[in-house]
């Protein structure tokens, strides 16, 4: 053999398909298909095809493919709530749809208690809550073995209501007043899902 490859036979289906790409086909006029193409003026020019050898793609199974993630944007940080709203809240004009007691749990119970409470809440269509936190008790130094250090929850519940998780939640919060627990306890507006 001298390096010469035989070119696959084409098949009746390969034979149909050309047929049916070369019927409609209509040859150029004899002075277009002539003409010598470095005669054209440049922009009539046609671009000539890239020379180079083609290296072969490696082809990936769509589950490996990068996949880009959706751009959503993260919820608004819960803002402090309105004044009007917590002075109603405080006289009593408008009422807590929920409330929720953490006292006496451990830091990861009462997050998660507080994010289902949350999510309970949303889901119920309630706009006000009452989270009371507790104070730690007060002249406690050292924590008892095995337990965190009191007002421990009072001292985070900030921090968690920030989080991503809380902000979908969340839409504001302020401290509550006196009566209603003052330090050991927070307001919450509960974010409505058009928030």
């Amino acid at each position: 053999m001298t390096g010469d490859k035989k070119k696959p036979d084409l098949d009746r289906d390969d034979l149909d398909l050309w047929r049916q790409v070369t019927e409609n086909l209509k040859p150029l006029p004899d002075k277009a298909r002539n003409r010598n193409p470095a005669d054209l003026p440049e922009k009539a020019r046609a671009p000539t095809p890239n020379t180079a050898p083609l290296r072969p793609v490696k082809k990936t199974p769509i589950s490996e493919r990068a996949v880009p993630p959706e751009v959503i944007p993260p919820p608004p940080k819960p803002a402090a709530m309105e004044t009007r709203r917590i002075r109603k809240l405080a006289r009593g004009i408008t009422s807590f749809d929920a409330k929720i007691d953490l006292h006496g749990m451990t830091q990861k119970e009462a997050h998660a208690r507080l994010m289902m409470f949350l999510r309970e809440a949303k889901n119920r269509g309630n706009r006000n809550v009452l989270v009371v936190t507790g104070k730690g008790r007060a002249g406690a130094r050292e924590p008892e073995p095995g337990r965190e250090a009191p007002g421990v929850i009072r001292r985070n519940i900030r921090h968690w209501l920030n989080e991503p998780v809380f902000a979908e939640l969340v839409a504001a919060w302020s401290p509550a007043r006196q009566h209603h627990g003052g330090d050991g306890a927070i307001y919450i507006q509960v974010r409505r899902a058009r928030d």
